[in-house]
C-alpha cells in the first residue's frame, strides 16, 4: 500500500507539472461513434466503465464513453413490437432483447396480455389493439419529448375485468354482428375502455405540424418503426392510415418510418390479388373463381380486407416477411398415430383429415389449391407465403424454414408439427438467423 501510494504521488500531475482533469469531464468531451444505431447498450456500458475509479490527471481517453456529444445524440431510434393475435407482451420480450443486444435500438413491446384480443374475436373491431399501439407511441413520444434518449417504456394504462366485459359486450361488428354492423365501413364511433394516451391528444394543438413537433424540436429525430406480428401486421396498416375507422382516423404514418410485418395475412380467399400470388409462388393457373370458393371473405376477414384498400404512405418504407418450411397436410391425429400399427383402419380412416397448418392455409387459399398444388404451397405452418407477401408497396423477403410463432398454446395437442420443431430447435421470426435477416433490413439507414 504504501509503495503504491510513493508510486501515485511521484505521478501526480502536481508533481510532474500536468492540468488537472476532473473526472466529470470524461464524459463531456469524450465523442461517441458515429453510428446511432449502437446508442443504447453501448452507452449503457461505456458509463459503467466511466464510473470505475481513476486518477484525476489521467487523460481523456476516447474508449471512456458515456454517450453522443451534443450533434451525434441527437437522434433516437425506436421499435415498437406488436404481438400476435391471441400473444401478449411476455411472449415477445426475449426478441426484444435480443434485438437490443444485436442493433442497439430501443425496443419497446406493447403492453398486451393474450386477453385483451378477446373483445375482438369473430371478426369485430380491432380498435381496442389500435388503441394500445397509439397508448405506447404516445408515451414514447412523451418521454422523448422530456428529453429521454434510451429506456423507453410502453406506459402503462388502467384496464380492468369489467372494462374487458364492456368490450366486449359493446365492441361492435364480428359474426356476431354486435351494433347492427359486420363491415369496418359501418362501423359506429365507439372508443375503447381503458385509460389510454393518445396521439391526436398530445399534440391537439400543433395537428397541423404533429410530425415536426413529434421531431422534438431541440431534441432531435425520433426514427420509429413498427414491427407487427401475424395479425398485427394488418392491424399496423390500418394504424399508418388516414381513413376513419371506427370513429378515428389514427394517422400514424406521421410518426412512423418503418414498418416489419411478419407472417401477416395480408390476404383472404376472395381479397387476395391474383397478380400477387402468381409473382410470389410462380404459378400461373389460380384463378379468381378458385380465390372466391369457400368462406375466406367471411365476416371474420372483413378487417383484413378493409386493411388492403388503404394505401401505404409514400413516408414509410415497409418489409413484409413470410416463412416456408411447412406444407399443409390431411394427416391422422397425434392420438391416432400413436395407436399400434395393426389397429383398426376403420378408426384410422374416420380420423383423417386436415392438420393445423391446413386448416390455416384455407383462410387465404381454396381448398382446390391446397389439395391440387400441395407441393407447391408452402409457408411459416399459419400464414402462407402468398398471403404473407400480399401485400402492396412492401419490400418481400422469403426465409426459409421459419416457424410463425414464439410458443404454441396446447401445441402438443393442436398443433403438434408446429410444437415438436420449436422444441427441437427450429427459428420462429423472431430467432436466430431469421431474426437477424429482417433486423438488418431495419437498421439499414439508406433509404
Amino acid at each position: 500500500l504504501t509503495f503504491g501510494w510513493l508510486v501515485r504521488r511521484s505521478c501526480s500531475p502536481v508533481c510532474m507539472g500536468l492540468p488537472q482533469v476532473p473526472a466529470a469531464r470524461c464524459c463531456q468531451q469524450a465523442a461517441f461513434p458515429a453510428s446511432p444505431w449502437h446508442g443504447s447498450n453501448a452507452r449503457r456500458a461505456a458509463t459503467h466503465r466511466c464510473t470505475a475509479r481513476r486518477p484525476p490527471w489521467r487523460p481523456v481517453r476516447t474508449s471512456c464513453l458515456t454517450g453522443a456529444s451534443r450533434e451525434e445524440e441527437s437522434a433516437a431510434d425506436v421499435v415498437i413490437v406488436v404481438p400476435g393475435f391471441l400473444y401478449g407482451a411476455s411472449s415477445f420480450r426475449r426478441m426484444a432483447e435480443d434485438m437490443r443486444r444485436k442493433s442497439g435500438m430501443e425496443v419497446v413491446v406493447v403492453d398486451l396480455e393474450w386477453w385483451h384480443w378477446v373483445p375482438c374475436l369473430g371478426g369485430r373491431s380491432v380498435r381496442p389493439i389500435l388503441e394500445r399501439i397509439d397508448h405506447t407511441l404516445a408515451s414514447v413520444l412523451q418521454q422523448h419529448k422530456e428529453g429521454r434518449r434510451q429506456g423507453f417504456e410502453p406506459g402503462r394504462f388502467s384496464y380492468s375485468l369489467s372494462d374487458l366485459w364492456e368490450d366486449f359486450r359493446t365492441n361492435p361488428g364480428g359474426v356476431l354482428r354486435v351494433g347492427d354492423v359486420e363491415d369496418p365501413d359501418d362501423f359506429p364511433p365507439h372508443n375503447p375502455r381503458g385509460a389510454f394516451l393518445s396521439t391526436a391528444t398530445l399534440y391537439a394543438e400543433q395537428a397541423n405540424s404533429a410530425a415536426d413537433d413529434a421531431k422534438g424540436a431541440g431534441t432531435g429525430p425520433l426514427n420509429v418503426a413498427l414491427v407487427g406480428h401475424s395479425a398485427s401486421g394488418w392491424i399496423c396498416r390500418i394504424y399508418l392510415s388516414d381513413a376513419n375507422y371506427g370513429g378515428r382516423r389514427y394517422r400514424g404514418d406521421r410518426f412512423v418510418q418503418k414498418l416489419v410485418t411478419l407472417g401477416s395475412p395480408h390476404s383472404t380467399r376472395t381479397s387476395a390479388n391474383p397478380g400477387a400470388h402468381t409473382a410470389s409462388s410462380g404459378r400461373d393457373d389460380i384463378q379468381d373463381d378458385e380465390l372466391a370458393e369457400g368462406g375466406g371473405g367471411s365476416v371474420a376477414f372483413r378487417n383484413v380486407e378493409w386493411a388492403r384498400k388503404t394505401s401505404l404512405s409514400p413516408s414509410v418504407r415497409a418489409l413484409a416477411v413470410a416463412g416456408t418450411g411447412y406444407k399443409g397436410e390431411i394427416t391422422e391425429p397425434a392420438w391416432i398415430q400413436a395407436l399400434p400399427a395393426d389397429a383398426s383402419n376403420w378408426i384410422r380412416e374416420r380420423t383423417r383429415g386436415p392438420d393445423f397448418t391446413y386448416q390455416s392455409y384455407t383462410f387465404c387459399l381454396s381448398e382446390s389449391q391446397l389439395r391440387s398444388n400441395a407441393e407447391d404451397i408452402t409457408g411459416d405452418g399459419v400464414t402462407p407465403i402468398q398471403c404473407a407477401l400480399d401485400f402492396e408497396g412492401a419490400e418481400p423477403m422469403q426465409l426459409e424454414a421459419v416457424s410463425h410463432a414464439p410458443d404454441y398454446f396446447l401445441g402438443w395437442l393442436v398443433a403438434p408439427k408446429l410444437w415438436h420443431s420449436l422444441k427441437n430447435g427450429k427459428d420462429w421470426y423472431g430467432s436466430g438467423a431469421a431474426l437477424d435477416a429482417w433486423l438488418e433490413w431495419l437498421v439499414d439507414k439508406e433509404e
